[in-house]
């Protein structure tokens, strides 16, 4: 009989990786031979595995939420994940699985086909939320965990944690959706358009066969993903613009303070992000409504049986405040137990990775208050 260890790998830096070599079978009817899901774990499962928090993580970020043992680089969310913190790992077993199509170990367009012994690139099978949430609970199932104390995730990790709820209903017991959305909205799919274009637009894209990441484009497509998950507010309060000359006598070459600001980060974003698995998340994303498949937001939201938590950010230009409203009213017209917050902040979107202690203590309240 397959033990536990022949299909999960640990590597040394504390990664786990999940091998299947029975495949997936993506919802548009594609399969792959293989499905590698790279995942971390934090705290002790306890005895009958009720205590399970299934973070998801956001469209650029990783199965690295925290700092552990053995690897103490901080994570994406170090400030709350961990013994003592608000998602307590001396309560809970936390696992953070890297996301179907994220290029961070999981299986995706960079990763190397066995059939051609080339990277898929552009001939993966393009993947859904569905999907996602299906080779998460493939990953589930080989680890007999029936029951998720709490699914969470900000950002694109809350559509995650909205389909999984929605998906298998028996299975969660808790929501926490932040900053996130139940369906793709005209202004968003108009900002992901513009990144899409401006990648393409990058001749060493090559349809998707290039040979070595096309940086130009994705660096200018990411600025343009930077400027929205940061407010107005804070851009206004944080750079400031010099004098200039009023009269120049040439185009100007250099960089005002917010646009180093731009390209450091953009610099750094496509120094490990591959583009062929941004193109094809942003495609998951514009896809996106919980509808699909139910008819409507009532026959689909009203399968969820968990407690559920929305939170918007009062500045957030990303998913605007609108979008999680509307998440809110929908379950509360569905018949669930939907509690919203509306957070003021002057960071934007990324409040959930800036604010962690605010953040923090609504997670912490929702995640022990007992069921409803």
């Amino acid at each position: 009989m397959e033990t536990y260890l022949e299909r999960i790998v640990e590597k040394s830096d504390g990664l786990k990786l999940y091998q299947s070599t029975d495949g997936f079978s993506f919802i548009n009817g594609e399969r792959i031979a293989q499905l590698v899901l790279a995942f971390e774990t934090y705290g002790t499962l306890n005895e009958n595995k009720s205590n399970v928090i299934l973070i998801h993580h956001a469209f650029s970020t990783h199965s690295h939420v925290a700092s552990h043992k053995k690897n103490k680089n901080e994570g994406w969310w170090e400030h709350m994940v961990g013994s003592g913190k608000p998602i307590n790992t001396d309560d809970f077993y936390v696992i953070c699985i890297n996301n179907l199509g994220s290029c961070f170990g999981s299986s995706s367009p960079a990763i190397i086909d066995e059939e051609t012994e080339l990277p898929y690139n552009c001939n993966f099978p393009v993947y859904t939320f569905e999907d996602v949430v299906n080779s998460q609970k493939q990953l589930l199932d080989y680890l007999e965990i029936s029951e998720l104390h709490t699914v969470i995730g900000p950002s694109l990790g809350g559509m995650i944690s909205l389909t999984w709820a929605v998906k298998y209903p028996q299975m969660v017991q808790r929501l926490i959706s932040i900053s996130s959305s139940a369906r793709a909205f005209p202004s968003n799919n108009a900002n992901r358009s513009l990144q899409r274009e401006i990648i393409m637009l990058d001749p060493e894209w090559n349809n998707g066969n290039y040979i070595k990441n096309p940086v130009r484009g994705l660096k200018a497509a990411r600025k343009l993903g930077l400027y929205t998950y940061r407010s107005t507010a804070e851009f206004d309060s944080r750079f400031h613009l010099e004098l200039t000359n009023q009269n120049p006598k040439r185009l100007r070459t250099d960089r005002e303070e917010v646009e180093n600001y731009l390209e450091y980060n953009a610099t750094k974003f496509v120094s490990n992000f591959d583009v062929n698995c941004y193109l094809y998340t942003l495609q998951m994303m514009d896809l996106y409504d919980i509808r699909n498949g139910y008819g409507s937001f009532k026959n689909a939201l009203s399968r969820i049986t968990a407690d559920v938590l929305v939170i918007s950010v009062t500045t957030d230009k990303l998913f605007i405040p609108l979008q999680q409203k509307e998440i809110h009213e929908e379950l509360i017209q569905a018949g669930v137990s939907s509690e919203y917050i509306s957070h003021k902040s002057a960071f934007g979107h990324d409040t959930f990775l800036i604010e962690t202690e605010q953040m923090g203590a609504y997670i912490e309240s929702f995640i022990r208050k007992e069921l409803k």
